[in-house]
């Protein structure tokens, strides 16, 4: 479904500026919490698509929109705009095929059994075993696969769409292209680095490639699968069903506790957790067990990976007991963790601490119940280090090839399959 919006710009908006806009009679924030962000805008009629050519943030306790200008022109003063806001519920047909229902406070949805398959067991070398990569795109030979990979005609089908996973030697950044269920061209890049574990989900793989020379490469798949439609809130999967049966729900929140010596911290040294539960990191609290002498930030890494966005600063001359905290970036891949995952609590290498800092990380487990850890849709512009386009789910117990999946998920629009893939 969705709202139409007239107005005309009082003033010039340039590229990545903005402009507010009011709510459509009777609508607020929460009328647009589950929109998957097709919005379209006609700026004197020259169309525009979101995410790709602007964005829509709905403020909460306030009367407008703020709308950013991603699109790279400028937009002219008195020039005239129609908004189309998308929001939750099948398409339209005509906008006053649905005034009656505008009058219920009803999303309609649909009830689906996303179906996952039954992945095969994960193999770190399956599209690719050893070979060595130039920055130019060289293959060595020495390796079954090397005589395709050196003709340029590397295509690795996997079984269900799923994510790919790499080692290297010699710290590079990797990048691999590929297509979609659906066909789709995508492109995912690794940070720099020498491991990759990816956050999309590929159906084919065709095209590798190195921003350095490295040896040793090996490219998999990992037990990451895609969703077949794109699934924005966690709050929209009803339950897990694993070979038949739904999977009990274990909603709730796990808190690690420990303490970082003053030793370790003034070295920088991390403080090592391993995660109980499958879950995301939503939070993590210090306590300063005395007087901080130098403070900084301390922030935290699974797998070697750094939780986006989450960052706890203790301040010089933090007082014993005083109480800090943050939250990671919302809805980030980088929060999700695996029952087993390496945690790493990292201060910062110029804090002189003067006491032990004693640390809580808390772990929401309401996105992993039913048996494994969803990773909801990328709503913004797709890039080639975003999260899946349609969301993806990890079962808690490593796939098999036998036992199968479905997600239980109530659709507001059953054809959405998000934002474009991002294709290079």
């Amino acid at each position: 479904m969705f709202d139409n919006v007239t107005f005309s710009l009082a003033s010039a908006v340039a590229g990545s500026g903005t402009v507010t806009v009011g709510y459509p009679t009777g609508r607020s924030q929460g009328d647009y919490h589950w929109a998957p962000g097709k919005h379209k805008l006609a700026v004197n009629g020259n169309i525009y698509s979101a995410p790709a050519d602007f964005t829509l943030t709905f403020n909460a306790n306030a009367s407008d929109i703020t709308l950013t200008n991603a699109s790279g022109a400028a937009w002219p003063a008195s020039a005239s705009c129609r908004l189309q806001i998308d929001r939750p519920g099948e398409e339209d047909r005509r906008v006053d095929s649905v005034a009656d229902k505008d009058r219920v406070r009803q999303i309609p949805s649909q009830v689906a059994l996303l179906n996952l398959g039954s992945p095969n067991v994960a193999d770190v070398n399956g599209i690719v075993e050893s070979q060595d990569l130039t920055a130019a795109g060289v293959f060595s030979v020495d390796v079954t696969a090397a005589a395709a990979i050196a003709a340029a005609a590397l295509v690795g089908t996997l079984d269900v769409p799923r994510n790919i996973v790499a080692a290297w030697t010699t710290t590079a950044v990797l990048t691999v292209t590929g297509t979609d269920e659906y066909g789709n061209v995508l492109v995912e890049s690794s940070a720099s680095g020498a491991v990759m574990t990816g956050k999309k989900a590929f159906k084919t793989v065709t095209g590798i490639s190195t921003s350095a020379n490295i040896t040793g490469l090996t490219v998999g798949t990992g037990d990451v699968i895609g969703l077949p439609v794109a699934v924005g809130k966690a709050g929209q999967v009803l339950g897990t069903l694993k070979n038949g049966v739904k999977v009990a729900n274990t909603e709730g929140k796990v808190f690690l506790q420990d303490h970082m010596l003053e030793a370790a911290i003034d070295a920088g040294t991390a403080l090592e957790l391993v995660s109980p539960v499958a879950g995301r990191i939503s939070k993590v609290t210090t306590i300063a067990r005395g007087t901080i002498t130098t403070g900084g930030g301390i922030t935290v890494e699974i797998n070697t990976v750094a939780v986006t966005g989450l960052s706890v600063t203790v301040a010089d001359g933090a007082a014993a007991g005083e109480v800090d905290s943050d939250t990671p970036a919302a809805e980030t891949a980088t929060a999700v963790v695996a029952a087993g995952d390496r945690i790493e609590v990292i201060p910062a290498a110029a804090f002189n601490a003067s006491a032990d800092i004693f640390v809580i990380v808390e772990i929401d487990t309401t996105e992993s119940a039913g048996g494994g850890s969803l990773v909801v849709a990328v709503g913004t512009e797709a890039t080639a280090t975003t999260g899946d386009v349609r969301g993806t789910f990890a079962p808690t117990d490593a796939c098999d090839g036998d036992d199968g999946y479905m997600l239980m998920v109530a659709l507001t629009n059953p054809t959405n399959k998000g934002v474009a893939q991002f294709a290079g």
